[in-house]
């Protein structure tokens, strides 16, 4: 694709050859001639100068470098949607694979994807264009909107619900029990019943291996546009404020009192506790 090209698609400013093919995206180290590279952080700026790359996206007030400069108001997302000029995902065989076991009272919209093995009990309800991928169990009386995608061994459990364009990454486990125990006069413990539910609001998405508890009475939520990392814990009645972020191996415990992350939060690769 010819580098004047890749700017008009991308909406960017160009200065330098527009001529030039690229034929691909790289980091700026690994960039070689025919790449695409970004710099984003000042802090780079000088790998900029040296990057063999044939193009850099930069912001507008960049100074002038060797290679040919696409110049962004926002360099880091130009370059997410310059990756998806050059690469498309694979996607999943559309309708049901002959292996899903399916519920006569589930009701599942028009364009689904579902592949083998995959359960869906009773009464459950997911909206339109769905992707399911191999072992993902749906459990009875879920709700769930239009665009979900759930990728293998995924769990969503009973009653909850999940909103419009959630994705659920490999291992993801929604709505398990929370830990909820109450000490006994022996000293053992009794589990109580954790008959609350979790809601996913609008384009939430869960990484790999994450858990988001059910809460013991109410709710667990995580609302619109939240992005939790892989192997994060969700604890039981805790509420996840809109665009927050919650990086890989953040945990919520609790004991007695619920949390709360206010809307656009950040919680980055450590492992916290609230009590």
């Amino acid at each position: 694709m010819k580098l004047k090209e890749v700017a008009a698609r991308l909406d960017c400013v160009l200065v330098g050859d527009g001529d030039m093919d690229i034929k691909g995206v790289a980091g700026i180290e690994e960039a070689e001639k025919g790449h695409l590279t970004f710099v984003s952080n000042p802090k780079y700026a000088a790998q900029a100068r040296t990057t063999k790359a044939g193009a850099v996206i930069v912001s507008p007030d960049f100074p002038e470098i060797e290679p040919a400069t696409l110049r962004s108001g926002n360099p880091y997302l130009t370059f997410a949607h310059a990756v998806e000029l050059f690469y498309e995902a694979p996607r999943a065989a559309g309708g049901i694979d002959a292996s899903a076991r399916i519920a006569a009272s589930a009701e599942i919209g028009q364009g689904a994807s579902i592949g083998p093995y995959v359960v869906i009990e009773e009464d459950v309800e997911i909206g339109k264009n769905c992707t399911l991928y191999p072992f993902v169990h749906i459990s009875r009386g879920a709700r769930i909107g239009d665009n979900f995608k759930a990728y293998p061994h995924v769990s969503v459990r009973e009653f909850c619900q999940i909103w419009n364009n959630v994705i659920l990454q490999d291992g993801a486990k929604v709505g398990t029990d929370g830990f909820g125990y109450a000490k006994k006069d022996d000293g053992s413990y009794y589990k109580i019943v954790q008959s609350g539910i979790v809601v996913l609001e609008d384009d939430v998405e869960v990484g790999a291996n994450a858990t988001i508890d059910r809460a013991t009475i109410g709710e667990t939520r995580v609302r619109r546009g939240a992005k939790i990392d892989n192997l994060v814990q969700v604890g039981h009645a805790s509420d996840v404020g809109e665009n927050s972020l919650l990086c890989a191996q953040v945990g919520w415990e609790f004991i007695a009192e619920i949390s709360h992350v206010g809307r656009n939060g950040l919680l980055v690769y450590e492992v916290i506790s609230f009590r």
